[in-house]
């Protein structure tokens, strides 16, 4: 693996910071270990929203971001703590996010780092550029590239301190200017945070179509043509519906799926080899789909078939928790959520499944329908419900 550092010179070439976040993010899919950290002053909706679709294939398989962004001087907006807010509900413990407040009457939180870390080496950017959509490709910029440095190397160890310098903030920075966002303290910053930053230019689709013009010649792995976030509603929902109960696993991030759900509402036969594209449902839209296997397996003692489906967001949930499939239009075209069992709702569905699931091997419990049909009611809920 060949170290290089070389410019990015972004608005003067077709290079950008855009560009090399998407290979990275191309470059990660399907693995299970690879990280990306930012820390950016300023974050536009725009901004987010732009790599989010890329974000959803590099956390596909298990792998994590971390992203810590500025608020002082009214350097981020409101957009971009919602479109945060939407990758973290999407993805569970894969996404972390911090804001990072300093005193703004001496100073302010002004650091931009990119982080790419892969196996024994890393990769980074490091220069001017915010995560706004002028950061990311319109804006001229000083960026350097350092791609495959081995850990070891004192200029690597260099650039993950810095990231540690505000992720772990010792004296004279202080812990309280960093806060993890939760909830709560996304509701206080969308009160407080302007509609739309000065650090970015209105809003436009050819602007951000431009932006992906790019992509055009890179290949992005295990998905077709990038689609926008849009919300699930029940007239997009075609027919099947299925919910399930997700118990202890054999693999931490494969669920276990029974050979009649293979058949009946994935519409695979039991022996069949079979991909299926997924997207994780939010009440606030669907990720980017990604094309899954539908794995086989013969169990431990190899004389059982079994079918299993990746999904990286189960990890580190407590079980049992509940997941609810429906089926989209197109060929294969499923999205889910999950409902974990310390949410609310979760007490509905598991009466639901207690009164009219089947059983499948061992304790789990599901039920495949139909939109329409009389558990559909209390099911639609899901599809756009923001606390479960």
């Amino acid at each position: 693996m060949k170290m290089n550092t070389l410019p990015i010179k972004q608005a003067v070439t077709a290079d950008s910071l855009f560009t090399v976040l998407t290979k990275w993010c191309a470059r990660s899919s399907g693995n299970k270990n690879d990280k990306l950290r930012i820390l950016t002053a300023f974050a536009s909706g725009a901004g987010v929203k732009a790599i989010a679709p890329l974000l959803d294939i590099f956390l596909a398989d298990g792998n994590a971001v971390e992203i810590i962004f500025g608020i002082d001087r009214n350097g981020t907006d409101r957009r971009a703590v919602s479109e945060l807010r939407k990758l973290q509900r999407s993805h569970g413990q894969q996404v972390r996010v911090w804001w990072f407040q300093a005193p703004a009457q001496s100073s302010i939180f002004h650091p931009k780092l990119y982080l790419y870390e892969h196996g024994r080496h890393l990769s980074a950017v490091v220069g001017s550029a915010n995560l706004t959509r002028g950061g990311l490709a319109d804006n001229f910029e000083s960026l350097i590239l350092h791609e495959n440095l081995q850990r070891i190397t004192p200029i690597a160890k260099s650039l993950v301190t810095i990231w540690r310098m505000f992720a772990e903030p010792r004296s004279p920075l202080q812990s309280e200017y960093l806060t993890e966002l939760s909830a709560s303290h996304a509701r206080r910053l969308l009160k407080k945070l302007p509609q739309r930053t000065k650090q970015e230019f209105s809003s436009h689709v050819s602007s951000d179509n431009k932006l992906w013009t790019p992509l055009s010649k890179l290949r992005l792995p295990r998905t077709g043509k990038i689609r926008p976030r849009e919300k699930v509603t029940a007239a997009k929902v075609a027919g099947n519906y299925l919910i399930m109960d997700i118990l202890k696993e054999t693999r931490h991030t494969q669920m276990q799926i029974p050979l009649a759900i293979v058949e009946d509402f994935f519409r695979v036969r039991r022996h069949q080899p079979a991909d299926v594209n997924i997207r994780i449902m939010t009440h606030d839209g669907t990720t980017q789909p990604i094309s899954r296997t539908l794995v086989t397996s013969q169990g431990k003692t190899g004389s059982r078939l079994m079918r299993r489906l990746e999904m990286p967001s189960i990890r580190h949930q407590a079980r049992p928790l509940a997941v609810f499939f429906i089926r989209l239009a197109g060929q294969r075209e499923f999205a889910f959520r999950l409902i974990p069992k310390q949410s609310v709702f979760y007490k509905t569905i598991d009466a639901l499944l207690g009164r009219k699931g089947q059983q499948g091997a061992g304790k789990r419990r599901y039920i495949v329908g139909k939109r329409g049909d009389t558990n559909w009611k209390t099911l639609r809920q899901l599809l756009t419900r923001e606390d479960l």
